[in-house]
């Protein structure tokens, strides 16, 4: 028999390239829970080729859809899940002679539960395909063939690459077909706020979220985009094995503002090869502090921040039940329990009371060192965001952010010494988020309307 064995590797390779150029027409979205569910399997969290199951997020259509084999045409038309089960089918259609099909069963799928036709046979003795199902239809009718045929396995299972074969009289055509999980790879990673600004993404440091990231085939093909959710990840999922190039739209990262406050601490453009997953392909960012300050300073980037000492009196207010506050006790209430969910578990708990005291001891603490500056700026800049204040109405984005790098700083703070003769710090200190958040929580309006 004549063996096509060879062909594989440029069958994927055809299907890939021709994928390219059609998507490249029509990027398409990657959806935040479909990132959720596919980081969890390539952390290994749900069992490889299972996940919990969510709208098909698959890089457009780079699987290969349709095979020509021993004169005989394999066509995918489709996956469809059931909530209990997942079923690809297939047609295959061709001259009117006896022929066989076979689909690989591949090991990174559960056990299936059931195959159409029935009369199909499991086996693992096969040349080329093992294990697999093999289907023996006989001929068709009307001078053609046209058969279909399913697998089924339990559970949502990914779309991934099997090997099909067809077996004519004459020959035997073996190549890739999409299918259940296999020969598929991951790219993941994050785009973050670059804290300590060393280039690395390291514990503490926060994601950022909503900013647009591209895949592109080599040198410049867009395959698809995604969006980083709101822990700043993002994820292009079920690709099959080659190079790639991920890229950040910087524009994206401060969509809000017309001047960019930020710059990249990483290369934005990323080359990636899969096969395995590529999971830490991270985007970093750090803050232009000077421009920051001075356009702060003199109103071009709005600001209606309200001080430490006002929140101060605030709190103490609450905490007495005397006095005219301006912001009631139950409002304080509410924003303690914003500011505790906002970004890092660490570090404005606030105790596990109602947090009322614990805020106030920050806020009243005196200031003998960076660290106690900078803690006591950040807390009242987070009453200020979840209260709707400082630079939130021109851009809560790049506010969150500014947030993200004090509270990555305040969990894990670089050398915090006394203010005075203090050294010189390098360029991501305690000292320069401490300036940005004087100039967002001194507003000219005294906070204000609240």
């Amino acid at each position: 028999m004549k063996h096509t064995i060879g062909a594989l590797a440029i069958v994927l390779c055809v299907g890939l390239l021709l994928s390219s150029c059609e998507q490249a027409k029509s990027p398409t979205g990657v959806s935040s829970s479909d990132q959720s569910a596919a980081l969890d399997h390539v952390r290994g969290t749900v069992p490889v080729g299972v996940r919990t199951e969510s709208p098909s997020t698959t890089c457009g259509t780079l699987l290969p859809q349709s095979v020509v084999l021993s004169g005989f045409t394999v066509t995918y038309t489709g996956r469809t899940y059931s909530g209990t089960q997942t079923t690809f089918s297939y047609t295959v259609t061709g001259p009117s002679e006896q022929m066989s099909f076979r689909l690989e069963d591949p090991a990174c799928a559960p056990g299936l539960a059931s195959w159409d036709p029935a009369s199909g046979k499991h086996s693992s003795n096969d040349a080329n395909i093992n294990p697999g199902i093999e289907w023996s239809p006989g001929v068709g009718s009307g001078g053609a063939n046209s058969f279909s045929f399913s697998v089924t396995y339990p559970g949502s299972v990914n779309e991934g690459i099997v090997l099909t074969s067809v077996k004519s009289s004459s020959s035997t055509g073996v190549g890739f077909i999409t299918g259940a999980c296999a020969r598929v790879f991951d790219i993941a990673g994050k785009g973050f706020t670059d804290a300590n600004n060393n280039g690395v993404l390291d514990g503490s440091e926060t994601g950022i979220a909503n900013a647009t990231v591209t895949l592109l085939a080599p040198p410049s093909s867009v395959l698809c985009t995604s969006t980083t959710d709101a822990s700043g990840n993002y994820l292009f999922p079920q690709l099959p094995e080659g190079n790639y190039i991920v890229q950040i739209d910087a524009n994206s990262v401060t969509p809000g503002t017309q001047t960019n406050y930020i710059t990249a601490t990483t290369p934005t453009s990323l080359t990636v090869s899969v096969g395995p997953n590529s999971l830490n392909n991270n985007f970093g960012f750090f803050f232009k502090t000077s421009k920051l300050i001075t356009d702060l300073k003199f109103g071009t980037l709005a600001t209606n921040g309200a001080t430490p000492g006002f929140w101060k009196k605030q709190l103490q207010a609450a905490i007495s039940g005397s006095g005219n506050p301006v912001v009631s006790k139950a409002n304080l209430l509410i924003y303690i329990g914003s500011i505790r969910s906002l970004l890092l578990n660490e570090p404005y708990q606030l105790g596990t009371g109602d947090g009322l005291q614990a805020a106030l001891d920050i806020l009243n603490k005196p200031v003998k060192t960076s660290l106690d500056a900078l803690n006591q700026q950040l807390l009242a800049l987070e009453f200020n965001h979840v209260s709707g204040h400082g630079i939130l109405a021109t851009d809560p984005a790049l506010q969150l952010q500014l947030i993200g790098w004090g509270e990555a700083l305040v969990a894990n703070p670089p050398a915090a010494p006394a203010l005075s003769n203090a050294p010189a710090l390098p360029s991501a200190t305690l000292s320069d988020a401490t300036d940005v958040y004087i100039q967002i929580n001194k507003s000219s309006g005294g906070g204000g309307s609240f």
